[in-house]
Order: structure tokens, then sequence, then C-alpha cells
């Protein structure tokens, strides 16, 4: 399952970003460290425990199983299961390097506290308008009634005349909009 969809390689229905959407791959490799949890989700595959240092130390032939509390568990379905069989060999180690992309550039992991956001669609760059929700999988053209609703923060708002105008603005530029919900801070 790929929350959000964006995938690649086979990513059902679409591999393009769908916001508050669940798409599937029937072949996928994850890693599922403690903070997913105790346990992995079961189904078919196979597992490969992995300790601290990246040694592998059992071999399920299943999914479903413990989490070590100092390692992490490598998931494959499908076609991944084969590769994980291969190279998940027990006293084996695998090595694993992360990295986090955003528009294809790597983005910095200065420590472990590194975290994904999930938010948008962006409404201005640089002070000018750059609606990104059609390409952020915001908008879908296949059920508009989907449009998320917009959250705007305002700070220091001392006239009700540039709310208005703010509120119009919005739905001038954002198509299919159904509801927007402010939070006003003094």
């Amino acid at each position: 399952m790929i929350r959000g969809c964006g995938g690649v390689g086979g990513d059902l229905p679409t591999q393009q970003p769908k916001h508050d959407f669940t798409c599937t791959d029937s072949s996928e490799l994850i890693q599922f460290t403690p903070v997913f949890g105790q346990t992995t989700e079961p189904g078919d595959g196979a597992e490969a425990v992995l300790d601290k240092s990246g040694q592998v130390i059992e071999f399920r032939q299943q999914r479903g199983g413990q989490i070590p509390s100092s390692g992490s568990v490598l998931s494959a379905t499908g076609n991944a299961v084969e590769w994980l069989r291969n190279y998940a060999q027990l006293g084996s180690k695998i090595d694993i390097n992360t990295r986090v992309l955003a528009n294809g550039w790597d983005v910095s992991r200065r420590d472990e506290s590194l975290g994904v956001i999930n938010g948008g669609p962006r409404l201005l760059r640089n002070g000018k308008i750059d609606i990104t929700a059609f390409r952020e999988g915001f908008h879908w053209p296949e059920n508009p009634a989907s449009n998320n609703l917009l959250t705007i923060r305002l700070i220091l708002l001392e006239s009700d005349q540039l709310l208005t105008l703010l509120l119009s603005w919005i739905k001038s530029i954002i198509p299919g909009i159904k509801q927007l919900v402010l939070t006003l801070y003094p």
C-alpha cells in the first residue's frame, strides 16, 4: 500500500500523486523499523529480520512478525520476494542506504529527526501565485467531490475587509474548492 500514491513500477490505479488516496503495488520491498510498531503486516511474501548492524538474523517465509527493538525487518511481496531470498541469507549483511528526495533533489539528512509532513498544495512561491493542486494530486478530475479542504493560518489579521478579499481571491484561483477553514491568531 502506498499512501498518497506517486510511486514507481506498478502502482495502481496510478503512479501520479493522489492526495488522501491509497494505491497498491503487488511487488514491494519495505523496511520496517520499531517506529512502525511491534509487528509487520501479515500476508504472502517473505521477511528478513536484521539486527542493528544489518546482519540477517532470521528469515521468514511469510510476512508478519516481530520487529526487533534495535533492528529492522525487510518485508517483500511479489517479485521482491525472489530478491530477498537470494540476498538475505542468514548471517549475511545488508547495507541499507536511505535517501530522501524532494523534486528530484537529495534532501540532506543531518540527523535522524527528519520527517515528512503531508501538506499542500502550494499557493504562493516568492510572493507570486503558484498553485500546484493538480500536479500534487489534490484535484481528482474523476471525482471533483474529493477536492480537499484548504486550511489557512492568518496571523495578525486586522481587517474583515482583508479577510473577505482573501476568501474571494482563494475561491477564484482554486477550482472546485468546497470549504475553507480559517484559524485566526491575534
